[in-house]
Protein backbone atom coordinates (compact mmCIF):
# COMPACT_ATOMS: atom_id res chain seq x y z
CA UNK A 1 0.00 0.00 0.00
CA UNK A 2 1.53 3.35 -1.12
CA UNK A 3 1.65 6.37 1.11
CA UNK A 4 -0.43 9.42 0.42
CA UNK A 5 0.78 11.27 -2.63
CA UNK A 6 2.28 8.19 -4.20
CA UNK A 7 1.03 5.50 -6.50
CA UNK A 8 2.05 2.12 -7.80
CA UNK A 9 4.56 2.20 -10.60
CA UNK A 10 2.93 0.92 -13.76
CA UNK A 11 6.08 -0.87 -14.84
CA UNK A 12 6.89 -2.30 -11.42
CA UNK A 13 3.87 -2.64 -9.07
CA UNK A 14 6.15 -3.29 -6.09
CA UNK A 15 7.42 0.25 -6.24
CA UNK A 16 5.52 3.38 -5.26
CA UNK A 17 6.23 6.54 -7.18
CA UNK A 18 5.18 10.19 -6.63
CA UNK A 19 1.80 11.16 -7.97
CA UNK A 20 1.06 14.46 -9.65
CA UNK A 21 -2.56 15.33 -10.25
CA UNK A 22 -1.61 17.28 -13.35
CA UNK A 23 0.38 15.41 -15.97
CA UNK A 24 3.95 16.57 -16.24
CA UNK A 25 4.70 17.64 -19.81
CA UNK A 26 8.41 17.76 -20.72
CA UNK A 27 9.26 16.81 -17.15
CA UNK A 28 9.05 14.17 -14.39
CA UNK A 29 6.87 13.98 -11.27
CA UNK A 30 9.61 13.97 -8.64
CA UNK A 31 7.40 14.55 -5.56
CA UNK A 32 3.70 14.50 -4.83
CA UNK A 33 2.21 17.31 -6.97
CA UNK A 34 5.64 18.51 -8.11
CA UNK A 35 6.98 18.37 -11.69
CA UNK A 36 10.68 18.69 -12.44
CA UNK A 37 11.30 19.90 -16.02
CA UNK A 38 13.77 18.25 -18.38
CA UNK A 39 16.95 20.06 -19.28
CA UNK A 40 16.22 22.89 -21.73
CA UNK A 41 12.71 23.33 -20.41
CA UNK A 42 11.24 25.48 -17.69
CA UNK A 43 8.05 25.66 -15.70
CA UNK A 44 5.12 27.45 -17.24
CA UNK A 45 3.82 29.82 -14.62
CA UNK A 46 0.35 29.95 -16.12
CA UNK A 47 0.14 26.18 -16.56
CA UNK A 48 1.77 24.34 -13.64
CA UNK A 49 3.13 20.94 -14.57
CA UNK A 50 3.52 22.02 -18.18
CA UNK A 51 7.18 22.62 -18.98
CA UNK A 52 7.98 24.79 -22.01
CA UNK A 53 11.17 24.98 -24.10
CA UNK A 54 13.76 27.44 -22.91
CA UNK A 55 15.99 29.53 -25.22
CA UNK A 56 19.08 31.05 -23.70
CA UNK A 57 18.49 34.20 -25.78
CA UNK A 58 15.14 35.85 -26.36
CA UNK A 59 13.42 34.97 -29.60
CA UNK A 60 12.82 38.28 -31.41
CA UNK A 61 9.80 38.16 -33.71
CA UNK A 62 9.62 34.42 -33.16
CA UNK A 63 8.73 31.61 -30.70
CA UNK A 64 10.94 29.17 -28.79
CA UNK A 65 9.65 25.74 -29.84
CA UNK A 66 12.62 23.66 -28.69
CA UNK A 67 15.50 24.33 -26.33
CA UNK A 68 17.52 27.17 -27.96
CA UNK A 69 15.55 26.82 -31.18
CA UNK A 70 13.45 29.78 -32.34
CA UNK A 71 10.76 29.63 -34.98
CA UNK A 72 10.10 32.98 -36.69
CA UNK A 73 6.61 34.40 -36.96
CA UNK A 74 4.93 34.60 -40.36
CA UNK A 75 6.54 37.36 -42.49
CA UNK A 76 9.82 37.13 -40.59
CA UNK A 77 13.02 35.16 -41.11
CA UNK A 78 16.51 34.79 -39.67
CA UNK A 79 18.66 37.20 -41.67
CA UNK A 80 21.94 36.56 -39.85
CA UNK A 81 23.03 32.99 -39.07
CA UNK A 82 25.18 34.32 -36.22
CA UNK A 83 21.98 35.54 -34.55
CA UNK A 84 19.59 32.59 -34.90
CA UNK A 85 17.19 34.00 -32.29
CA UNK A 86 16.72 37.30 -34.18
CA UNK A 87 13.97 37.14 -36.80
CA UNK A 88 13.84 40.11 -39.19
CA UNK A 89 10.86 41.24 -41.27
CA UNK A 90 10.79 40.11 -44.90
CA UNK A 91 10.00 42.49 -47.79
CA UNK A 92 9.38 40.78 -51.13
CA UNK A 93 10.72 43.83 -53.01
CA UNK A 94 14.10 45.21 -52.02
CA UNK A 95 13.91 48.39 -49.97
CA UNK A 96 15.96 51.11 -51.71
CA UNK A 97 17.20 53.98 -49.52
CA UNK A 98 15.05 52.52 -46.76
CA UNK A 99 14.79 49.67 -44.25
CA UNK A 100 12.32 46.82 -44.08
CA UNK A 101 10.57 47.67 -40.80
CA UNK A 102 7.74 45.13 -41.07
CA UNK A 103 6.66 42.47 -43.56
CA UNK A 104 6.50 44.23 -46.98
CA UNK A 105 6.84 47.67 -45.37
CA UNK A 106 9.83 49.93 -46.07
CA UNK A 107 10.70 52.94 -43.91
CA UNK A 108 12.69 55.64 -45.74
CA UNK A 109 16.04 56.84 -44.44
CA UNK A 110 16.40 60.44 -43.29
CA UNK A 111 16.42 62.87 -46.22
CA UNK A 112 14.40 60.51 -48.46
CA UNK A 113 10.76 60.24 -49.39
CA UNK A 114 8.57 57.47 -50.79
CA UNK A 115 8.56 57.24 -54.58
CA UNK A 116 5.25 57.59 -56.41
CA UNK A 117 6.09 54.64 -58.66
CA UNK A 118 6.96 52.09 -55.96
CA UNK A 119 6.40 51.71 -52.21
CA UNK A 120 9.76 49.97 -51.81
CA UNK A 121 11.78 52.86 -53.31
CA UNK A 122 12.63 56.06 -51.49
CA UNK A 123 13.99 59.03 -53.42
CA UNK A 124 16.36 61.72 -52.11
CA UNK A 125 15.03 65.18 -51.28
CA UNK A 126 16.77 68.33 -52.56
CA UNK A 127 15.63 71.61 -51.03
CA UNK A 128 15.97 73.34 -54.46
CA UNK A 129 15.20 72.04 -57.94
CA UNK A 130 18.21 70.49 -59.66
CA UNK A 131 18.86 72.29 -62.99
CA UNK A 132 20.41 70.14 -65.75
CA UNK A 133 21.06 67.51 -63.09
CA UNK A 134 19.44 64.83 -60.92
CA UNK A 135 18.94 64.73 -57.16
CA UNK A 136 21.01 61.65 -56.29
CA UNK A 137 21.28 62.19 -52.50
CA UNK A 138 19.74 64.57 -49.96
CA UNK A 139 20.61 68.09 -51.25
CA UNK A 140 23.12 66.65 -53.74
CA UNK A 141 22.62 67.32 -57.47
CA UNK A 142 24.59 65.26 -59.99
CA UNK A 143 25.09 66.95 -63.37
CA UNK A 144 23.85 65.40 -66.60
CA UNK A 145 26.35 64.28 -69.22
CA UNK A 146 27.90 67.29 -70.95
CA UNK A 147 27.24 69.65 -68.02
CA UNK A 148 29.35 70.90 -65.12
CA UNK A 149 28.79 72.49 -61.73
CA UNK A 150 28.07 76.21 -61.57
CA UNK A 151 28.41 78.58 -58.64
CA UNK A 152 25.10 77.21 -57.37
CA UNK A 153 25.19 73.74 -55.79
CA UNK A 154 21.82 72.93 -57.38
CA UNK A 155 22.50 74.11 -60.95
CA UNK A 156 24.71 72.73 -63.72
CA UNK A 157 25.74 74.63 -66.85
CA UNK A 158 26.70 73.34 -70.34
CA UNK A 159 30.32 72.33 -70.82
CA UNK A 160 32.31 73.10 -73.97
CA UNK A 161 35.56 71.15 -73.66
CA UNK A 162 37.46 73.44 -76.06
CA UNK A 163 35.90 76.67 -74.82
CA UNK A 164 33.95 79.29 -76.81
CA UNK A 165 36.05 82.15 -78.18
CA UNK A 166 33.90 85.27 -78.74
CA UNK A 167 30.81 83.23 -77.85
CA UNK A 168 28.84 81.50 -75.11
CA UNK A 169 28.45 77.78 -74.40
CA UNK A 170 24.67 77.22 -74.63
CA UNK A 171 24.67 73.40 -74.84
CA UNK A 172 27.24 70.61 -74.49
CA UNK A 173 30.03 71.47 -76.99
CA UNK A 174 27.78 74.03 -78.74
CA UNK A 175 28.77 77.69 -78.93
CA UNK A 176 26.53 80.66 -79.69
CA UNK A 177 28.44 83.64 -81.06
CA UNK A 178 28.29 87.10 -79.53
CA UNK A 179 26.72 89.95 -81.52
CA UNK A 180 28.89 90.90 -84.48
CA UNK A 181 30.54 87.48 -84.69
CA UNK A 182 29.83 84.39 -86.79
CA UNK A 183 30.89 80.72 -86.38
CA UNK A 184 34.30 79.82 -87.71
CA UNK A 185 33.92 77.25 -90.51
CA UNK A 186 37.19 75.56 -89.51
CA UNK A 187 36.85 75.49 -85.71
CA UNK A 188 33.40 74.86 -84.23
CA UNK A 189 34.36 76.31 -80.84
CA UNK A 190 35.50 79.67 -82.22
CA UNK A 191 33.60 82.72 -83.45
CA UNK A 192 35.18 85.24 -85.80
CA UNK A 193 34.40 88.88 -86.57
CA UNK A 194 31.65 89.34 -89.13
CA UNK A 195 32.29 91.59 -92.12
CA UNK A 196 29.19 93.24 -93.67
CA UNK A 197 29.62 91.66 -97.10
CA UNK A 198 31.40 88.53 -95.97
CA UNK A 199 34.89 87.37 -96.94
CA UNK A 200 34.59 84.61 -99.54
CA UNK A 201 38.31 83.97 -100.01
CA UNK A 202 39.83 85.66 -96.98
CA UNK A 203 39.48 86.51 -93.30
CA UNK A 204 37.67 89.35 -91.58
CA UNK A 205 40.07 91.54 -89.60
CA UNK A 206 39.36 93.28 -86.31
CA UNK A 207 38.43 96.51 -88.14
CA UNK A 208 35.74 94.50 -90.04
CA UNK A 209 37.48 94.59 -93.42
CA UNK A 210 38.55 91.58 -95.46
CA UNK A 211 42.14 90.37 -95.60
CA UNK A 212 42.11 88.41 -98.84
CA UNK A 213 44.01 85.21 -99.44
CA UNK A 214 46.82 85.28 -101.97
CA UNK A 215 45.52 85.65 -105.52
CA UNK A 216 42.21 87.22 -104.50
CA UNK A 217 41.05 90.82 -104.15
CA UNK A 218 37.92 92.94 -103.78
CA UNK A 219 35.93 94.07 -100.76
CA UNK A 220 34.67 90.53 -100.24
CA UNK A 221 37.71 88.75 -101.78
CA UNK A 222 35.58 87.39 -104.61
CA UNK A 223 37.74 88.64 -107.53
CA UNK A 224 40.61 86.43 -108.67
CA UNK A 225 43.58 88.58 -109.63
CA UNK A 226 45.00 86.18 -112.29
CA UNK A 227 41.67 86.08 -114.12
CA UNK A 228 41.46 89.88 -114.18
CA UNK A 229 45.03 90.40 -115.44
CA UNK A 230 44.60 87.86 -118.23
CA UNK A 231 41.34 89.30 -119.52
CA UNK A 232 41.73 89.09 -123.37
CA UNK A 233 40.65 92.69 -124.16
CA UNK A 234 42.11 94.56 -121.20
CA UNK A 235 45.81 94.27 -120.47
CA UNK A 236 46.00 95.95 -117.08
CA UNK A 237 43.26 96.82 -114.60
CA UNK A 238 42.99 98.45 -111.24
CA UNK A 239 40.69 96.85 -108.65
CA UNK A 240 39.01 99.25 -106.30
CA UNK A 241 35.99 98.45 -104.11
CA UNK A 242 35.12 95.48 -106.29
CA UNK A 243 35.13 97.33 -109.68
CA UNK A 244 37.73 97.27 -112.48
CA UNK A 245 38.92 100.32 -114.46
CA UNK A 246 40.92 100.35 -117.77
CA UNK A 247 44.20 102.25 -117.95
CA UNK A 248 44.90 105.08 -120.44
CA UNK A 249 46.17 102.73 -123.16
CA UNK A 250 42.76 101.14 -123.46
CA UNK A 251 40.59 104.27 -123.45
CA UNK A 252 40.36 104.14 -127.29
CA UNK A 253 39.12 100.58 -127.10
CA UNK A 254 36.49 101.59 -124.58
CA UNK A 255 35.39 104.56 -126.78
CA UNK A 256 35.04 102.30 -129.84
CA UNK A 257 32.95 99.81 -127.90
CA UNK A 258 30.65 102.55 -126.63
CA UNK A 259 30.32 104.08 -130.16
CA UNK A 260 29.49 100.71 -131.71
CA UNK A 261 26.90 100.01 -129.05
CA UNK A 262 25.30 103.43 -129.60
CA UNK A 263 25.19 102.88 -133.37
CA UNK A 264 23.56 99.48 -132.96
CA UNK A 265 20.96 100.99 -130.70
CA UNK A 266 20.22 104.00 -132.98
CA UNK A 267 20.50 102.26 -136.42
CA UNK A 268 16.90 100.96 -136.52
CA UNK A 269 15.59 104.44 -135.75
CA UNK A 270 17.73 106.10 -138.42
CA UNK A 271 16.63 103.64 -141.12
CA UNK A 272 13.03 104.20 -140.22
CA UNK A 273 13.45 107.99 -140.45
CA UNK A 274 15.10 107.82 -143.95
CA UNK A 275 12.36 105.55 -145.25
CA UNK A 276 9.69 107.87 -143.93
CA UNK A 277 11.36 110.93 -145.57
CA UNK A 278 11.54 109.26 -149.02
CA UNK A 279 7.89 108.23 -148.85
CA UNK A 280 6.82 111.78 -148.09
CA UNK A 281 8.79 113.09 -151.10
CA UNK A 282 7.06 110.66 -153.47
CA UNK A 283 3.65 111.63 -152.15
CA UNK A 284 4.38 115.30 -152.82
CA UNK A 285 5.48 114.63 -156.46
CA UNK A 286 2.34 112.74 -157.41
CA UNK A 287 0.10 115.34 -155.79
CA UNK A 288 1.24 118.21 -158.17
CA UNK A 289 -0.90 119.34 -161.27
CA UNK A 290 0.63 118.35 -164.62
CA UNK A 291 0.07 120.12 -168.01
CA UNK A 292 -0.02 117.87 -171.15
CA UNK A 293 -0.09 118.97 -174.91
CA UNK A 294 -2.53 117.05 -177.15
CA UNK A 295 -0.98 116.75 -180.66
CA UNK A 296 -4.35 116.03 -182.27
CA UNK A 297 -5.81 119.41 -181.19
CA UNK A 298 -4.55 122.66 -182.69
CA UNK A 299 -5.27 124.73 -179.72
CA UNK A 300 -3.44 123.99 -176.65
CA UNK A 301 -5.70 122.50 -174.11
CA UNK A 302 -4.95 122.17 -170.60
CA UNK A 303 -5.70 118.83 -169.24
CA UNK A 304 -5.44 118.53 -165.51
CA UNK A 305 -5.07 115.26 -163.88
CA UNK A 306 -5.19 114.77 -160.17
CA UNK A 307 -4.15 111.47 -158.88
CA UNK A 308 -5.34 110.26 -155.57
CA UNK A 309 -3.21 107.36 -154.46
CA UNK A 310 -5.54 106.23 -151.76
CA UNK A 311 -8.73 105.92 -153.95
CA UNK A 312 -6.96 105.27 -157.30
CA UNK A 313 -9.31 107.78 -159.11
CA UNK A 314 -8.25 110.39 -161.77
CA UNK A 315 -9.84 113.74 -162.65
CA UNK A 316 -9.49 115.26 -166.20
Amino acid sequence: MCSEGYKKDEMNPDICVPHCTVECVHGNCTAPGKCTCYDGYTNNLTHPGHCVPSCSEECINGECLQPDVCQCHSGYAVSNTKEPNNCSPVCEEQCINSDCAAPNMCNCHEGYIKSISSKSICEPICSETCVNSDCTAPNVCTCHKGYKKSDSMHACIPSCTKGCKHGECVAPNKCECHKGFVPDLKLSNRCVIKCPGGCINGNCSENRTCECNEGWTGTDCSLQMDTIRNYPSVNTVQVRAGYWWPDKKNLLWVFMVITMAAFLLLAPGLLKFVSYYQQKKEDKYFSEVMYVRNPEIDDLAVEAMHIDRLSDEAYY
